[in-house]
């Protein structure tokens, strides 16, 4: 119902209520009737319950007359106006003027289910330009990120009891979670479409994967990025993220792909999928690590599966311990980590403070950019992960640079890296209107303390900012700044 009433937003918060439905009214029932039954003939198509029996709608292939009805070019008193073209209703003719209905038809089967609007099989089908856009995932991936996979083969690619489950809808089927449009659940066809398809594509001569017992170890190192096919920079592995963009995760492929397939695909990915970003490992067939089993393929790809199948450790690369494992946290002296971080940029200098109060300094300028209280910062992406996201802080911001950089000319400002002195407090050094400064950062209960010191007299550019307040009397060549009290907020 929400959707027919065009229910559009996914945030049950932000969405327009779904008005309720009417209360009975006898009256209304009857006038219903009449037009479910006679005026408009729905019991043509559908079923109906009628003192407690089905009534089942007519057979559409005992129609006599294929140019009249509901297939007239013009609409008929009494009969639904599907408004066809030529092309469609000439389709339809020619199916209803098959007797063999119970052939199994290949392609009438994934044009009449509208496979073909999303999927490709054999050249055939796939999201027309026009529906392109509507499709959304990860632009990092091209289309691979955003359209559904191809049905060529598929009944050779997914094992049949995984292949069920997708035509069920199991969530956990679901692999590629970048991809943002939604395959149907088909619960009354899934049974007969798996074992028609199983059947369909099946390869029985296709050559498979032999398990090298003594190669499980080989496979690990294959996946990784130490001598192997670096498999992890852009496949997920279990609950690890890929170090680089975000494929679909290839720990126990053998759980839903039938191994003769996967040896197909890996020697070249791109008969399966033009224009996909897997690379050909082994083109030709040849290997390009020759220290790994001798250089031979089969064994190389036979010890991948495998260990994907039965591997309970991680490959090179990838941390052994769970991300949250690396958060770090300032506990005797501060914690000092450059990374990239959202509203700071490519150039962020982290410090954070056993007090519990952390801040963000912009490695371009100089300038402390964001002020946080509570837990400090996670590195597992700084430090595992090639793409290098934005990360954001641990804790709750609260206080950040106004987008007009506080009066301060930040084009005037270089830094020039930071020392620590024996507390292990930062002292950033910067050029302000060409004049060196060095800015000693430290905590003094609820306030960041920030004392700016020069051989030269300051300029003001470097010591006004919104928020922050004079302390002392200072000098020409010596300023302290104090930040507004921050709450320390204890965070679990």
């Amino acid at each position: 119902a929400a959707h027919l009433i065009d229910y559009q937003s996914s945030d049950p918060r932000t969405a327009p209520e779904t008005p309720s439905w009417g209360k009975a009214d006898e009256a209304l029932i009857k006038e219903g009737e009449v037009l479910f039954h006679k005026t408009l003939s729905c019991n043509a198509c559908h079923s109906v319950e009628t003192n407690g029996a089905i009534q089942a709608p007519s057979d559409p292939t005992q129609i006599s007359q294929v140019d009249a009805g509901c297939l007239s070019g013009e609409p008929q008193d009494g009969l639904p106006d599907y408004r066809f073209d030529q092309n469609q209703r000439d389709s339809l003719v020619t199916f209803l003027n098959d007797k063999d209905h119970s052939r199994e038809s290949e392609h009438l089967v994934f044009s009449g289910m509208n496979c073909y609007a999303c999927h490709k099989r054999d050249a055939k089908g796939g999201p027309t330009p026009e529906a392109k856009p509507f499709f959304l995932g990860n632009v990092s991936l091209g289309d691979s990120g955003k359209l559904p996979p191809p049905l060529t083969d598929i009944g050779h690619k997914l094992k049949a009891d995984w292949m069920e489950e997708v035509f069920k809808g199991n969530p956990e089927t679901r692999v590629r979670s970048y991809v943002k449009t939604k395959m149907p659940a088909y619960h009354g066809q899934a049974s007969a479409l798996t074992d028609w398809l199983q059947k369909l594509d099946a390869k029985p001569d296709a050559p498979d994967l032999v398990d090298y017992t003594d190669d499980f170890e080989a496979g690990r190192e294959m996946l990784g990025t130490s001598g192997g096919a670096n498999c992890i920079m852009c496949h997920d592995w279990g609950e690890h993220a890929s170090l680089g963009i975000p494929a679909l995760n290839i720990k126990g492929l053998d759980k839903r792909l039938q191994s003769s397939w996967f040896l197909e695909y890996v020697l070249d990915p791109s008969t399966y999928r033009p224009g996909t970003l897997m690379p050909p490992l082994w083109p030709g067939g040849n290997s390009s690590w020759p220290h790994q089993l001798e250089g031979d393929t089969l064994r190389q790809i036979s010890a991948i599966w495998h260990y994907s199948a039965k591997g309970n450790g991680v490959p090179p690369g990838l941390a052994t311990v769970p991300r949250g494992e690396f958060e770090l946290v300032p506990e005797d002296r501060p914690v000092i980590q450059r990374t990239f971080l959202t509203g700071v940029g490519s150039k962020a200098v982290l410090i954070g403070f056993p007090a519990g109060i952390h801040l963000a300094v912009d490695g371009t300028s100089g300038e402390v950019v964001k002020i946080w209280s509570g837990r400090f910062f996670n590195a597992y992406d700084t430090w595992f992960t090639r793409k290098a996201p934005f990360g954001e802080p641990e804790g709750t911001v609260v206080w950040e640079r106004e987008p007009a950089t506080d009066g301060m000319d930040v084009t005037a400002r270089r830094f020039q890296g930071y020392s620590l002195t024996s507390a292990g407090d930062p002292v950033l050094h910067y050029l302000a209107e060409d004049v060196a400064i060095q800015e000693t950062i430290s905590i003094n209960e609820n306030r960041i303390i920030r004392k700016l010191t020069s051989t030269k007299p300051l300029p003001s550019s470097a010591i006004t900012q919104s928020g922050w307040e004079r302390k002392g009397p200072g000098s020409q060549t010596e300023v302290v700044l104090t930040s507004p009290e921050f709450t320390q907020k204890e965070e679990k």
